[in-house]
């Protein structure tokens, strides 16, 4: 009852809450997305796990090592890179 009551005297809008809550996911996925994947011209710097995507999407898992044997140097064959560690969801031990 308190819920309608508040939403006739306009302190809640229904409405304007779910297009908050939208723009505010869209805008966390876009942070994300920026924050995560690097660009070749940021070197890894560690022999880490990394998913490499060329420019037509497509991906491989592998480390800084075997990437630079493989092509001879960083950067070539790969549009962007991300540490596989970054893309998985945060498992809390408790």
């Amino acid at each position: 009852m308190a819920y309608r009551e508040a939403e006739k005297l306009g302190y809640l809008n229904v409405r304007g809450l779910k297009e908050i809550a939208y723009g505010l996911a869209n805008l966390s996925a876009n942070w994300y997305h920026n924050n995560v994947w690097h660009d070749v011209s940021e070197d890894v710097g560690s022999n880490a796990l990394i998913l490499v995507l060329d420019e037509d999407g497509h991906g491989v898992t592998t480390t800084r090592e075997k990437l630079v044997r493989g092509y001879g140097e960083w950067g070539k064959g790969f549009c962007r890179w991300a540490y596989v560690e970054d893309l998985l969801p945060d498992i809390k031990e408790g």
